[in-house]
């Protein structure tokens, strides 16, 4: 009897494993998502403020150096 417990413990314990497995395969997949889109939205946004930064130096405009850049005092 006390075998059969144990089996069956066994099996609830892979089935619940394969179930937690699928939840976190899904969620990699979504969070994977979002890190391509916003890692689109960034390089777009870069390449933007690099046209604008050259038109503005081509119009005779002194443009500030990034201050992101620079280290904290």
């Amino acid at each position: 009897m006390t075998d059969v417990a144990a089996l069956v413990t066994a099996a609830a314990a892979a089935v619940a494993s394969v179930a937690a497995l699928i939840t976190a395969a899904r969620g990699l997949r979504a969070t994977r998502s979002v890190h391509i889109i916003v890692n689109q939205q960034r390089t777009d946004a870069q390449r933007y403020q690099a046209v604008l930064v050259d038109a503005l130096r081509s119009a005779g405009v002194s443009v500030p150096a990034d201050q992101s850049l620079v280290p904290p005092d």
